[in-house]
């Protein structure tokens, strides 16, 4: 009698996973450290400044660590300008959306940059329109039709909220496309950093602007930013660019599908946030969205 052995990943492929998992976990937490931080007094241009200041420190303590060659002028240029305005507005619209619609909301409005990722690139010739576009661009309007169809019982719908959602999940598509050529000429890390560097910079320029922040508030908001920083920041990142080298990005697409049903499930359980059926119906095609654009498609030859 023979067995039939079972396939199983290699340990670097599934070391990889394991880390792309954590780092959208992490990622999925941000809502719940940042609604803290700001029910702490802080509003939310203040929670993102000390945030990206506390994640710049670290990032620039793992690459004092790792010591790469620094990149020209221009690629330095580059990355400080993304993450003081693409990277700024992703995140405070982002933290704008969640106290306005609820987390799980604002996460599922920011999961359709994936969507709009393939769009742009299609836009910009780097990619053919093809049916799988097409299969996804109608399931994530018919996801968004069912979450917004019934509005929301955890938090109030408005406009300003949808609005700020939607200018987050652009933004991201922004970062994301104008930062791919930027890492093929420098360390991922050290990009990184650069663009938590801008981002701190752009943030406390307007937190000064309006008067500072309280140093009171600061403090009670202390382990929510610690939190925002640290694990929905330097950790998230390094797992990711960590596991992205070890997975490919199709794999790290695919698996980072998992971040959405975190910030829901810490929306539901944590925030009081509560979705109707048809709310959770529309998460589901969203996520299902994402991930069929991720699948590898079989290619057709011809003769």
């Amino acid at each position: 009698m023979t067995t039939v052995p079972v396939a199983m990943p290699a340990p670097r492929a599934l070391l990889g996973r394991m880390l792309i998992v954590l780092a959208a976990v992490c990622y999925g937490l941000m809502p719940l450290f940042g609604t803290r931080a700001h029910s702490a007094g802080l509003d939310t241009v203040a929670v993102m400044a000390i945030r990206f200041a506390i994640a710049a420190a670290g990032l620039w303590t793992i690459v004092a660590i790792r010591r790469p060659v620094m990149p020209s002028w221009q690629v330095s240029a580059g990355a400080l300008g993304l993450g003081a305005t693409c990277w700024t507005l992703q995140s405070v619209g982002y933290l704008y959306a969640v106290t306005r619609l609820g987390a799980s909301v604002a996460a599922l409005l920011l999961f359709t940059y994936p969507l709009m990722v393939v769009i742009a690139a299609v836009l910009l010739k780097r990619q053919r329109v093809g049916r799988p576009l097409l299969i996804a661009f109608g399931l994530v309007a018919i996801g968004l039709l069912l979450v917004f169809a019934s509005g929301t019982t955890g938090a109030q719908l408005d406009l300003f909220g949808v609005i700020a959602g939607v200018v987050s999940a652009v933004t991201y598509t922004i970062y994301i496309l104008a930062s791919e050529p930027l890492s093929r000429r420098t360390d991922p890390f050290l990009l990184m950093a650069l663009a938590l560097t801008g981002a701190a910079a752009a943030t406390w320029i307007v937190v000064f602007a309006r008067g500072g922040v309280a140093v009171s508030s600061m403090i009670e908001a202390g382990p929510p930013l610690l939190g925002l920083a640290l694990l929905s920041t330097v950790v998230a990142a390094m797992a990711f660019l960590l596991g992205l080298k070890l997975v490919g990005a199709s794999t790290a697409a695919l698996l980072s599908c998992v971040e959405v049903v975190v910030a829901c499930a810490v929306a539901a359980f944590a925030l009081g946030d509560r979705l109707t059926t048809a709310q959770l119906m529309g998460c589901v095609v969203i996520v299902a969205a994402a991930v069929f654009l991720n699948l590898p498609q079989r290619s057709t030859t011809t003769n």
